[in-house]
């Protein structure tokens, strides 16, 4: 299902300028409000500094409960515009044809190779 546009837009001049503008980005202060007392601290040090810096737009893999069913290794891409649930991750959460609906659109893969979806679907 497509959910939104690409954070650094779609053109590719767009998403260039988005990239230079992280490579020239730099944290000056970071504002802590009052009643942050009981918050753990997170500390960086010069070694995450080094590198490019993105405009807080880094991927994840996380773990998740879908559906009563924890599934694991799930790619968090907050410049993607798409949430995937593969084939065999629904056969495993066994909610059967009742939670698909028929899609027609194409996605592209990491790769950038054409991929047509076989359903949508809505999890609790």
């Amino acid at each position: 299902m497509i959910t939104g546009g690409p954070i650094g837009g779609y053109s590719h001049q767009a998403r260039k300028a988005e990239i230079k503008k992280a490579h020239n980005e730099t944290i000056t202060e970071v504002l802590v409000p009052e009643t942050a007392e009981d918050t753990p601290i997170i500390q960086f040090g010069r070694a995450e500094h080094l590198g490019p810096k993105s405009s807080h737009n880094d991927a994840l893999v996380i773990t998740a409960l879908l559906a009563n069913y924890e599934v694991g290794r799930i790619f968090i891409d907050s410049g993607s515009s798409t949430d995937v649930l593969f084939g065999d991750a629904h056969d495993q959460i066994q909610l059967g044809d009742i939670s698909l609906e028929e899609v027609n659109t194409i996605l592209y893969d990491f790769a950038g190779e054409v991929v047509h979806p076989r359903c949508l679907i809505s999890l609790p």
